[in-house]
């Protein structure tokens, strides 16, 4: 498999293939179920805004995409 690079501006060769195959999966990662719509996008997720204080690191908002 030929090797890629970020500051590459061509699509990487297998990528497409590489969606296809995991469209249709779901599996349990680190922080919970991971999953993907049919446009290869994370469903089903949580995104917490953090913002350290003097007491520490606070939630400020909560981004749920369903």
């Amino acid at each position: 498999m030929p090797l890629t690079s970020c500051s590459n501006m061509n699509p990487w060769l297998y990528g497409t293939s590489l969606m296809n195959y995991m469209r249709p999966i779901t599996f349990q990662g680190m922080t919970g179920l991971v999953g993907f719509d049919q446009q290869g996008k994370r469903n089903n997720f949580t995104l917490n805004v953090l913002s350290m204080t003097k007491q520490g690191l606070q939630t400020v908002s909560r981004i749920l995409k369903r």
